[in-house]
């Protein structure tokens, strides 16, 4: 994320990384999505849209929602993996031995 978005949230009271912990903590969104609808209202209100300060986060959860990234996918993927590794090395080790000699 630019640096001069992280400065405009910041400069508007409502840092990302804070918008980030309640989104995750209260809302159940990903990170991921909260920080990409951050950019996109951020594109949107230097193209005009008027968004007043004290909605600003609101507007961020409601288009985290919406938002489908591909980031999200990502998450979900080296989840996944993580699991299949610690189920592998929470066998005893015997079996992992005599697996790799087949």
């Amino acid at each position: 994320m630019d640096q001069k978005i992280l400065d405009y949230y910041a400069g508007m009271k409502v840092p990302i990384h804070k918008m980030v912990f309640v989104g995750q903590t209260r809302r159940g969104l990903s990170a991921a999505a909260i920080e990409a609808a951050a950019e996109q209202i951020y594109d949107e209100i230097q193209d005009g849209l008027e968004v007043r300060q004290i909605r600003l986060a609101w507007e961020v959860y409601a288009r985290a929602r919406k938002v489908k990234t591909q980031a999200d996918a990502k998450e979900r993927d080296e989840l996944t993996k993580l699991r299949e590794r610690l189920a592998w090395l929470e066998q005893p080790w015997y079996k992992r031995v005599f697996r790799r000699m087949k």
